[in-house]
């Protein structure tokens, strides 16, 4: 008998659907300029702001239901994978034994996944070495160096998808050759800042804070890059949100890489 991953894959390759469904509109989006940005100062010119005004609306509720989509099929993906391993094993029989309670177990320590009513109870049905493989695929054992590991963020969006939408927000990264003139000031010095906070209407997005009245000086050229991003919890860098194509797409990439892992420990 073989694995039918059928079902698995084609949750798999709905998730998919759906990133490059969000990936074309937010980079649509993007390049058609929603921002206009405006050279402004305070009233003694000793700071001089670019400030962010909304021309084009993202369509941000739209994106935010097709990202739930996302992180449904890739959350469902998991869970197909063990109810078709637990047919597998079982030669062919469906449903298979406990298939009330099979599930892909996600925990985000070794207690909650070994407790004897915990998570672990999902899979005992399954063999030693699926359960194995399944234990070294959960969060506490597949860290990553920015994020949290992926697949807790998975289980956290896919939890507060059920209650309420998911948050989009909107960050911008100034980049690139940003230049501040004007003519010699005896004496001046000049800060740079740049807000690492959403952008909303008539946010500032960066300044030059001058340390006294500077009237001549201004931005003569700036690049903006504008992100739409996913919020989630604190990674090992602190940052607690990630371009949300970016994390859609690692997402995606990583529930695929544990399919074929989980998958080669139950054929062995």
């Amino acid at each position: 008998m073989n694995l039918d991953l059928r079902s698995v894959l084609a949750k798999l390759g709905r998730a998919y659907e759906h990133t490059q469904t969000v990936k074309g509109e937010i980079l649509g989006w993007r390049n058609s300029n929603p921002y206009i940005v405006t050279r402004e100062h305070n009233s003694d010119f000793t700071r001089h702001s670019l400030v962010a005004h909304l021309g084009i609306k993202p369509m941000a509720v739209r994106w935010t239901l097709m990202v739930g989509d996302v992180v449904h099929n890739l959350r469902a993906a998991l869970d197909h994978l063990v109810y078709a391993i637990a047919i597998f094993e079982a030669n062919g029989q469906e449903p298979p034994p406990k298939a009330d309670t099979l599930a892909f177990p996600l925990c985000d320590d070794p207690d909650s996944f070994t407790d004897a009513n915990g998570a672990k109870r999902r899979i005992a049905s399954l063999s030693d070495p699926v359960r194995a493989a399944i234990e070294g695929c959960q969060p506490y054992n597949r860290r990553h160096p920015d994020r949290p590991p992926l697949l807790s963020v998975l289980n956290t969006l896919e939890k507060t998808d059920k209650h309420k939408l998911l948050r989009l927000a909107f960050s911008s990264t100034a980049q690139g050759d940003i230049g501040f003139t004007g003519p010699p000031i005896e004496g001046l010095s000049v800060q740079f800042w740049a807000n690492p906070a959403e952008i909303e209407e008539g946010t500032e997005i960066l300044a030059y804070t001058c340390s006294r009245s500077a009237p001549d000086m201004k931005f003569d050229r700036f690049e903006l890059f504008i992100s739409v991003t996913l919020l989630h919890g604190a990674g090992p860098n602190g940052k607690d949100r990630t371009d949300a194509v970016a994390l859609l797409t690692a997402l995606n990439q990583e529930v695929r890489e544990i399919i074929e892992y989980v998958s080669a420990a139950a054929l062995r």
